[in-house]
């Protein structure tokens, strides 16, 4: 994929791979900016009614403006290959810090603030990001922190559907007690707001 352009992003550096696909550093050649672009692996769009769903957790992510978020830049599909092009950002990983021995007390503390502060924001537009460790946790050159928003992280009630995670959905009723609710959720193995704490 190394000098491959999809659509106008020109895949530069092999950045990571993970459970959902692989992401790349890549060039927005129309802005001339570099971006993390995530290529969706294709078992998870093949499905029909999957992808106005993955459209749908996008757009709830792009909506989210906070300094620890990166940004979400589009999403888009090309000759069968679904990607999201997100904010790249230059520096190491909570984990490389930890290993290089470049992370002291204070700075840990900072960083916990501002992934919290973060959090809180998507929390209020119903993304639970459910993996939050140090690896998933960039720190800039100049000390900010900034998370990545999965993008199957999204709780969405459109259609009287909550949908959560992988391949999780559950029917949810107008008339349904709150105590109703609770259970199916329980049963369910879904998530909540303080799993990211």
């Amino acid at each position: 994929m190394i000098n491959k352009t999809i659509k106008h992003y020109k895949i530069e550096k092999l950045l990571g791979k993970g459970g959902m696909g692989v992401v790349y550093r890549a060039r927005d050649t129309r802005l001339d900016r570099p971006v993390a672009l995530k290529v969706l692996k294709a078992d998870l769009t093949r499905d029909p009614n999957r992808l106005p769903r993955f459209l749908r957790e996008a757009q709830s992510a792009a909506a989210i403006t906070h300094p620890a978020i990166a940004q979400v830049y589009d999403i888009d599909e090309a000759d069968g290959t679904t990607f999201i092009a997100m904010e790249y950002v230059e520096g190491q990983t909570v984990s490389q810090l930890i290993a290089n021995r470049e992370l002291d007390l204070a700075g840990s503390v900072e960083i916990a603030l501002q992934v919290a502060e973060g959090l809180n924001k998507a929390h209020k537009t119903n993304i639970i990001h459910r993996d939050i460790k140090s690896d998933n946790i960039m720190v800039t050159r100049d000390g900010h922190a900034k998370l990545y928003i999965r993008i199957n992280s999204l709780i969405d009630s459109l259609n009287n559907k909550l949908y959560i995670g992988k391949h999780v959905e559950v029917e949810v009723r107008d008339d349904l007690a709150p105590e109703e609710f609770q259970s199916i959720l329980r049963e369910s193995g879904i998530v909540y707001v303080r799993d990211d704490i």
